[in-house]
């Protein structure tokens, strides 16, 4: 309304803001699109350092315990150099953009008032159109006047664009059969799974027959907990079937499936507000008398019963120990009847003596149900019927650990673990 008024009352004067108006306007969208990127960075980078100090934390005790502090330290500040780079380059947009914002627009303003000054002496307007002319100015060209709140509107459209990353993340939908299947045989045919471009699963076949356990065995990074998480549709597929008792997964409805496949983590989440809820989750008509059974069967009642409120404690009151809290993860799984249960490094902080009465119980409950056993540990592969030996984004080889151990190579999969830790029976 201020350029309308500008050339009402001097169209000439109007002319010369119309042209010079946008060579401003260029510079300050130009700075706007280069400080979001920059922030973006920045943010990007502020979030990793502080999600791998939170990690670093959390593990303080293990930490220390193992005397790594030094690299656990060079580990969590490793981004502060991208995040100086990325405050660097903040600063070196605003300095470049401010110059020339702050040139421009006076230049403008004194090119607009010449040319009304011009007009007036030429008897073309008024003064009193004059001093109009240099409102109509002033209102027209306040808002790139104000550089801080057009960095502020940097910051919002790189904070808006993380917001959109998160909000961009596929749903995953269920399928519309809510019949559970009819067994628990896990079928992974033609996987493909891809992370930042690169396939970590390629063309995987995997055949695990129902109530066979079968071992997870692979390098670092070979997938074996992303395979892990194909049956409860933790994760999808880019390309391939996942088939539970000969039904895709996919066709199957959420909660159906959740209670077909049940999972336990080397780091559970408790959610409930008290113990009983944490190990019932999911199934919240599981009664006291199943949820402690569980616990006993994971070796976890003994100390439950001695908090102070039971298993009415909430999980953020109870001093649990890691192996604790994964005795807890493995109550939650056993109370569970599900057809397929995924067992991720599950018991890796238990005591020898601890996780054999834990494997033992595992044995006895799950022992007609599939079971995926995620592990590290070479005597934990042996205790499984079969081995699935994951290596550049395949099934290298399925076959029970005895024959396996004959192939230099898969014995290098074990070469750094410690035999010593205590041993797991699953099948």
């Amino acid at each position: 309304m201020a350029l309308v008024a500008l050339c009402i009352v001097d169209w000439r004067a109007g002319l010369v803001f119309t042209v010079l108006f946008p060579l401003t306007a260029l510079v300050a969208r130009k700075f706007i699109a280069e400080a979001t990127d920059a922030e973006a960075r920045y943010l990007a980078a502020q979030t990793g350092m502080a999600t791998l100090l939170v990690n670093a934390l959390a593990g303080a005790r293990t930490i220390r315990a193992v005397g790594t502090l030094a690299v656990e330290t060079e580990r969590v500040v490793a981004p502060l150099s991208d995040l100086s780079a990325a405050g660097h380059a903040i600063w070196r947009i605003q300095r470049g953009a401010v110059w020339k914002i702050g040139l421009l627009m006076p230049l403008t303003q004194v090119l607009v008032l010449a040319t009304a000054g011009l007009d007036l002496v030429d008897g073309r307007i008024s003064t009193g159109s004059l001093l109009a002319v240099s409102g109509y100015l002033a209102l027209a060209s306040g808002l790139l006047d104000q550089v801080d709140a057009v960095l502020g509107l940097a910051n919002a459209r790189a904070g808006a664009t993380r917001l959109g990353a998160v909000l961009d993340e596929p749903v995953i939908e269920g399928g519309p059969l809510r019949a559970p299947p009819p067994g628990g045989a896990v079928s992974l045919r033609g996987i493909t799974v891809r992370r930042n471009g690169i396939a970590v699963l390629d063309g995987l076949d995997l055949e695990i027959p129902d109530g066979v356990s079968v071992a997870l065995v692979g390098a670092t990074g070979s997938g074996k907990s992303l395979l892990a998480a194909l049956p409860g549709r933790l994760a999808d597929p880019d390309g391939g079937e996942v088939l539970v008792g000969g039904v895709p997964v996919r066709e199957l409805d959420l909660p159906t499936l959740h209670d077909a496949v049940a999972y336990a983590f080397e780091h559970p989440v408790l959610p409930g507000r008290t113990l009983h809820e944490a190990i019932a989750f999911g199934r919240p008509e599981t009664s006291r008398h199943a949820v402690e059974d569980a616990a006993r069967a994971a070796q976890a009642d003994h100390f439950v019963r001695r908090l102070p409120h039971g298993y009415d404690t909430p999980p953020r009151e109870a001093p649990m120990s890691g192996g604790q809290v994964q005795r807890i993860g493995l109550a939650r799984a056993l109370a569970r009847p599900a057809l397929v249960h995924v067992l991720d490094d599950a018991t890796s902080g238990l005591d020898t003596v601890t996780e054999t009465l834990v494997s033992e119980a595992i044995t006895d409950r799950l022992g007609r149900s599939t079971r995926m056993v995620v592990t590290h540990r070479a005597t934990t592969a042996a205790r499984c019927d079969l081995v699935a030996w994951l290596h550049d984004g395949r099934v290298r080889a399925l076959a029970p650990h005895d024959l396996l151990w004959a192939d230099a190579a898969y014995r290098a999969v074990f070469a750094h673990t410690d035999e010593k830790e205590q041993p797991c029976a699953w099948a």
